[in-house]
């Protein structure tokens, strides 16, 4: 009878994934290096990415008002009626955790966002 040719698929342990999710995640980091360095397939790092996070959840943010602040603590009602009427900003800019800098119109949807954001992180 002869030998099966039957191949076995490999079985990896969560924390494995998980490692290997970080790593691939990490600024200037690159999903095929980190596949080639584990003889992996980089389409089966993008889904684990998917299933345990990493990329395109919740990116870093620090807001940075325009001008000065005003004096005065809060719930104060001078300092209040002292303070200019708010002017919503039309643009916002955004800078990636690769350094890349974002500057887009705040009537972008958040699906469309969320996948420019991907496509850049990953560039």
């Amino acid at each position: 009878m002869p030998e099966s040719s039957r191949v076995t698929r490999r079985q990896w342990r969560e924390e494995f994934k998980r490692q290997i999710v970080a790593e691939a995640s990490a600024p200037g980091v690159s999903v095929a290096s980190v596949a080639r360095r584990y003889e992996l397939n980089a389409n089966l790092i993008f889904n684990w990415r998917r299933r345990y996070g990493g990329t395109g959840a919740f990116l870093p943010v620090q807001v940075v008002p325009d001008g000065p602040l005003l004096p005065g603590p809060v719930g104060d009602a001078n300092a209040a009626a002292a303070m200019p009427e708010a002017v919503a900003p039309e643009r916002v800019g955004i800078t990636l955790t690769n350094g890349r800098h974002l500057d887009i119109g705040l009537s972008i949807d958040e699906a469309s966002l969320a996948r420019l954001v991907r496509v850049l992180e990953r560039a």
